[in-house]
């Protein structure tokens, strides 16, 4: 205001003058007193100020607080979204009902289906190397291609997950598939059992289509776990997945003890005087799979489906659901993860092989030990940590299992190797 005064070119008048208030408890600077400033030139610039002292103070030197209970934001400024959304579901959350009981006979069959993942998936992956190396005498370069080849399947889960989402059969959406699916691989196994002799690519063929078939009904089972899961109460939310993943790994000792102590003779290249063969082993997929899975699988309850989605629709929803932060972030952070840990020396196979002649015995240890912790981890947290922070649990894990491995293996090729 002085500023705009003194433009005139003259100081005003003493009756012009500015205003000093000196009321106790008001401000000190100087303050404009409108009743006598009435200059052409000054019109248009202190028409912002033409107030009086208290509204001009309020305007200019007190900031207003923000409102206890902020209304709506304005329209055309959408919240800055953060909560993950998921609008997959028929019904709303809070009219489900409550999650059913597992153990009983309409439900086991899920349970049940853990139990055989992890006995096939740790029979397959830990006989398929001895296999080539002991058995047929694969050179260690194929052997290593020969274990991506089979292992090829797991990057294409998400295309399982949208099939039994997109099309169903006889009006269902995961239990046909679970059938599909396990019946699939109980005919492979039973074709590799009956088999008097196996090649390389035979076997190495037959395995990869068992893996597609258990993974197809492991997406099912998963879309129906997930499910079943937002029916759990808050305090207790994750205990069916923990639960379900805990019995997958302890199986999953049990079949990695297996390839240890029973494949670990001389038709496979083991120290051991007797031991099974790989014919012999698919025994065991055979009959652990028929009696738990066709004892259970018939019995499973799926409800039909309410609203059906067309193949276009579930696309857009899936559009929707990665746009989400929380999703977005998740999804970068596992790839970065596991592009990274999958970051292997091939060479690692030659000197198993040739330096350190790795017996399945060895190997089948290894990967029960590290069964055995993926165990203790899902009973950890189904037991402590359900209520933590999922942020700081999953960092936590990833930052230990990096020490571990820093840690173990320099013991390991300096010591367990030899």
């Amino acid at each position: 205001a002085v500023t705009a005064l003194g433009s005139v070119g003259r100081w005003p008048s003493p009756r012009h003058r500015l205003a000093h208030p000196r009321r106790r408890g008001s401000s000190s600077m100087l303050q404009l007193n409108p009743k006598h400033h009435r200059s052409p030139r000054l019109g248009e610039r202190l028409a912002p100020y033409q107030q009086s002292p208290d509204a001009s103070r309020d305007r200019f030197l007190v900031t207003p607080e923000p409102p206890l209970h902020p209304g709506p934001p304005p329209p055309g400024r959408p919240p800055k979204q953060e909560t993950l959304t998921v609008p997959l579901l028929d019904v709303e959350p809070a009219i489900l009902e409550a999650a059913p009981d597992m153990w009983s006979l309409p439900q086991i069959a899920i349970y049940s289906h853990y139990a055989c993942v992890g006995m096939v998936n740790g029979l397959l992956s830990q006989t398929l190397l001895p296999y080539c190396l002991y058995v047929v005498h694969g050179q260690p370069n194929t052997c290593a291609t020969v274990s991506t080849f089979v292992n090829l399947p797991w990057g294409f889960k998400l295309a399982y997950g949208m099939l039994s989402d997109a099309v169903p059969i006889c009006g269902l959406h995961r239990k046909p598939y679970m059938v599909l699916g396990w019946g699939m691989l109980w005919g492979g196994a039973l074709l590799l059992a009956v088999l008097p002799t196996l090649t390389l690519p035979l076997a190495s063929t037959i395995f990869l289509c068992m893996t597609v078939s258990y993974l197809l009904a492991d997406c099912a089972a998963d879309a129906v776990l997930v499910a079943l899961s937002t029916r759990e109460a808050a305090e207790a939310r994750g205990s069916l997945i923990s639960t379900a993943y805990l019995i997958r790994h302890s199986v999953n000792v049990l079949a990695n003890g297996v390839v240890a102590f029973c494949y670990n003779g001389p038709p496979s290249g083991g120290s051991f005087s007797w031991g099974l063969t790989t014919q012999q082993l698919m025994w065991i997929i055979v009959a652990f799979v028929g009696v738990l899975m066709g004892a259970s699988l018939p019995f499973l309850h799926e409800a039909p489906p309410g609203k059906q989605l067309s193949f276009r629709r579930r696309c857009k929803q899936l559009l929707r659901l990665l746009q989400q932060a929380p999703v977005w972030r998740l999804i970068v952070a596992l790839v970065s993860i596991t592009t990274l840990s999958l970051v292997t020396n091939q060479a690692q196979i030659n000197a198993n092989a040739q330096w350190f002649h790795i017996e399945p015995l060895q190997l089948g240890l290894s990967a029960c030990f590290q069964s055995l912790m993926m165990a203790v981890g899902m009973w950890a947290f189904k037991r402590y940590l359900l209520q933590a922070s999922w942020r700081l649990t999953y960092a936590g894990g990833i930052l230990g299992a990096q020490l571990q491995k820093r840690d173990a293996w320099p013991w390991y090729s300096t010591r367990g190797g030899s």
